[in-house]
């Protein structure tokens, strides 16, 4: 499929509704990309729920703070949280 890029203040590749339904993806989803020579491959990433009512206070404060610091939401902290976590793993593998 070729597709045409929108350059914004990044690259945005714009899917109709039905390439959308019929890849089985949801709106707004978020993909990691990887450019090889044959292209550029998407891979929706996985979801994951975590139920941060089980968390200490300590960290709910943490994650509120840093989400007010951010302006971001809470969710993003944590996204943000879990992809330094991995990173730092994968460079201690290696």
């Amino acid at each position: 499929m070729n597709k045409k890029l929108i350059k914004q203040e990044e690259y945005l590749v714009q899917f109709s509704e039905e390439e959308i339904e019929s890849f089985g993806w949801e709106k707004c989803q978020k993909f990691s990309v990887e450019i090889k020579e044959e292209g550029v491959f998407l891979s929706p990433y996985k979801k994951l729920e975590i139920d941060i009512s089980r968390f200490p206070r300590e960290v709910l404060e943490l994650l509120i703070s840093k989400s007010c610091e951010q302006d971001v939401s809470i969710n993003e902290v944590i996204e943000e949280m879990l992809h330094k976590a991995i990173d730092e793993l994968n460079e201690s593998d290696t």
